[in-house]
């Protein structure tokens, strides 16, 4: 039936699915900025954030303490990342989308930390507007960057395409799980 497409399991599946994908495309993506000990930091985060819908898919384990905090580290490593990578790549005189995407990201991050831990205090009981309010712009915010991202990306040749395309959709998934009716 149409309406149990949007049960959240089928989400954090499909979750899954993009986050693996996505560390193995950065594995094999050979890019000046992604190298070394950097890159890793980007695949491990993207692993704990594998790991972290692969429990959620049970709604048992939605909203515990070990889940958010498998979440909160995987956002944690891809902020620290985009730190990392935006204090090597872009200086105050040389701003461009691409530094634009990655402060960006940077704040979707925060965001999505500041939702995990909101999601612990709450605990699953009833979520405030300020709450619900805040839960669809940070899915709005992400699905923005990564449709713009992956388009700049098909653009200027970058083999990551696909991965922030996938992404978007994850995150949008995201948004309209939280503003459409369930029934």
């Amino acid at each position: 039936m149409i309406k149990n497409i949007w049960d959240d399991k089928y989400i954090f599946f499909y979750g899954a699915i993009v986050q693996i994908y996505i560390a193995s495309a950065f594995y094999l993506n050979k890019s000046r900025e992604t190298d070394g000990f950097i890159k890793n930091i980007l695949i491990i985060g993207i692993l704990f954030l594998a790991i972290d819908m692969i429990l959620r898919i049970n709604k048992e384990n939605k909203g515990t303490i070990y889940s958010s905090i498998i979440g909160i580290t995987g956002h944690t490593l891809i902020m620290v990342y985009y730190i990392l990578v935006a204090l090597t790549t872009v200086s105050f005189y040389n701003i461009n989308f691409k530094s634009i995407f990655d402060i960006g990201i940077i704040i979707g991050q925060i965001s999505v930390i500041l939702l995990y831990l909101l999601e612990i205090i709450y605990n699953n009981k009833k979520k405030s507007y300020l709450v619900k309010s805040f839960y669809v712009y940070i899915f709005l915010l992400l699905t923005i960057l990564f449709i713009s991202h992956s388009f700049y990306s098909k653009i200027s040749g970058n083999k990551m395409f696909l991965s922030y395309l996938f992404l978007a959709i994850l995150n949008y998934l995201f948004l309209m799980y939280k503003i459409l009716p369930k029934s």
